[in-house]
């Protein structure tokens, strides 16, 4: 088979698998938080911020201060579990 295929067909058995399953209730999608992390530094930057042209400079800086903060808490867990596994081993 073409890797092409093995693709495609691991797409295809995600999504079953995804339709059947589903996400967890007791755990909220991710894209949620992202969501609630963006309007809880909105707020922040539009309180602390008044001027215009300092507004507009913290619109372009928003988007990378999520990215970044996105980027460490995920990095940062894959330490954490690095620690653990070193830890108990």
């Amino acid at each position: 088979m073409t890797s092409t295929l093995v693709h495609a067909i691991y797409i295809f058995i995600a999504y079953l698998i995804d339709r059947i399953i589903g996400d967890p209730r007791l755990l909220p999608h991710p894209v949620i938080l992202i969501g609630k992390s963006i309007r809880l530094l909105e707020k922040v930057i539009r309180t602390v911020i008044v001027k215009e042209n300092y507004l507009k400079l913290a619109g372009l800086l928003h988007p990378l201060i999520i990215t970044g903060l996105e980027w460490e808490t995920r990095f940062g867990r894959l330490k954490q579990t690095i620690f653990y596994e070193r830890c108990r081993s």
